[in-house]
């Protein structure tokens, strides 16, 4: 768990870093460039800092190529800026999350539809025919993880939160403890 000041080291090198990899780099590479996540070490020391990009012109490997280049004018801002006792040396990383979010978020929108496509052989790397995985080769996937929300397959209908609290005689039983602590 991260410390108070390690919290507050990341915050604002979150907001200084955004500000200058979003409008104060000139490099073409890092045009749509956005700051996602900063993580600190301990020590304050080193930084992780997490970034993805929209321009689909440019590789995550030329992104984090121009990122390096760009790191001592970075730190050299940062110690300007920021009140530290050093400047922390920084690991520049690519993250794919919303790529993966897109991914999921489609795949989602597939089952809700109830139309799955098949993945693309030339991407997974194997016969279409075959199942992609263990999964699609034994059941329905993640269409069962929902099963329970719905009451019909067929008509897919919702079941909402009060029918959902009838049905449940635990939820009827427990309160949350911070009525508990009120009432002591």
């Amino acid at each position: 768990m991260p410390t108070i000041r390690q919290q507050r080291v990341s915050e604002l090198l979150f907001e200084e870093l955004s500000i200058m990899v979003g409008s104060e780099l000139t490099d073409p590479r890092l045009l749509l460039v956005q700051v996602t996540s900063v993580v600190v070490s301990r020590d304050l020391r080193n930084v992780k800092v997490y970034v993805s990009h929209d321009n689909e012109e440019v590789t995550k490997e030329q992104v984090l190529k121009g990122l390096r280049h760009a790191t001592p004018f970075l730190r050299r801002q940062i110690a300007t800026r920021c009140t530290l006792r050093s400047v922390p040396e920084l690991l520049f990383y690519y993250d794919d999350t919303p790529e993966r979010a897109a991914r999921v978020e489609s795949l989602l929108r597939q089952i809700s539809t109830g139309r799955v496509e098949p993945p693309d052989a030339s991407v997974a790397g194997q016969d279409a025919t075959a199942p992609a995985t263990a999964q699609d080769a034994t059941g329905p996937g993640i269409a069962a993880v929902f099963a329970d929300d719905f009451i019909d397959g067929d008509d897919m209908e919702y079941i909402d939160d009060e029918e959902r609290d009838d049905n449940s005689d635990e939820a009827a039983d427990v309160t949350p403890p911070a009525q508990n602590r009120n009432e002591i």
